[in-house]
């Protein structure tokens, strides 16, 4: 059996969202606000990083709680701020899953295991060709 890694509390989503004693919000909504949101992190960040992430830095249950809980608020009112809180966590995303904001663990060390493209094949033959079908 797999075990699956949380990035978040259900509770820590309900508080930011402020839904914290919403009885009629079952936590199955949440939970799915939260895969989802978890989704869309690893997803982003698959290239640069090796996902899921075990353990969790903070920046990443961070950004989670509050893809989820705006998630949830822009779900139950379509309201403009939600929205626009949205919009800047995915910019804040695309900064991450780009480089220019590095994920560190707790002692400063960047976990992106990106190294880039190796073009420089020394002095052996290249392995294909352009020509080729498979």
């Amino acid at each position: 059996m797999a075990i699956i890694t949380t990035y978040a509390t259900l509770e820590d989503i309900r508080m930011k969202a402020g839904f914290e004693k919403a009885s009629n919000l079952a936590d199955r909504h949440v939970r799915e606000a939260r895969r989802s949101a978890q989704a869309e992190i690893d997803s982003a960040l698959a290239i640069r990083y090796t996902v899921p992430f075990v353990p969790v830095p903070e920046k990443i249950r961070t950004l989670t709680i509050k893809l989820a809980a705006y998630t949830l608020k822009h779900d139950a009112y379509g309201d403009v701020a939600s929205q626009k809180a949205l919009e800047a966590l995915r910019k804040q995303l695309q900064d991450l899953a780009d480089g220019d904001t590095p994920i560190t663990d707790e002692l400063g060390v960047d976990l992106s295991t990106s190294e880039g493209v190796a073009y420089d094949f020394g002095d052996q033959d290249r392995a294909f060709t352009i020509g080729q079908r498979f």
